[in-house]
């Protein structure tokens, strides 16, 4: 059996590794996460999880190596929204957001050093925010706390009560880690699952 790392600090990737019936370790790649100027919001959301990806091979070079990235922006402004870390910014990030569609990109890259194997996706996923009342905001933020979360949102919570609409080939993808394509990743390189 390989062994395998999530290259990840997230405790929200953890657990939905967790889900998966294989053992795994986990590391947290030091990586630059700042924007290209003109790269595609694709393009910023692969290259991080590659960056990433390639970070753990570095120090587990005998490992399968995961890293997933996630970029999220207002769909009508293009607005980016990263992780508020505090309540303040993510108050100003739902007001933004509030009766638009927020676009979530969840890159994700998986790297065998010894085979010099890689493989890379993006899997989109487009949530309708409703139009949220500055009362439905703060009793959200003070269940949730989604501060560590992209454009404020912890979906698999209370964030559900937040989303009209949720459209996405892989639910798990707007969590920041799109287990069905890492699944088929990993089949690709023998791992049982």
């Amino acid at each position: 059996m390989k062994n395998i790392l999530l290259a990840s600090c997230s405790l929200t990737r953890k657990t939905l590794m967790q889900r998966l019936p294989i053992k795994f370790e986990s590391y947290s790649p030091d990586v630059d996460e700042s924007h290209i100027p003109n790269e595609s919001r694709h393009d910023l959301a692969i290259r991080l999880s590659k960056l990433k990806a390639l970070a753990g091979a570095k120090q587990f070079p005998g490992h399968i190596c995961i890293g997933s990235d996630q970029v999220s922006f207002i769909k009508e402004t293009k607005e980016y929204l990263g992780k508020p870390k505090n309540k303040e910014s993510a108050i100003l990030q739902l007001e933004k957001a509030s009766d638009k569609t927020i676009c979530f990109y969840s890159g994700l890259c998986m790297y065998y050093k010894p085979t010099e194997k890689i493989y890379t996706a993006m899997v989109p996923t487009e949530i309708k925010y409703r139009k949220l009342s500055r009362e439905h905001i703060e009793r959200y933020l003070e269940i949730e706390q989604p501060y560590h979360c992209a454009a404020s949102l912890k979906s698999e919570g209370y964030g559900i009560s937040i989303c009209e609409k949720i459209s996405s080939d892989d639910p798990t993808a707007v969590m920041g880690l799109p287990l069905i394509t890492l699944i088929n990743f990993l089949r690709q390189e023998g791992v049982p699952v």
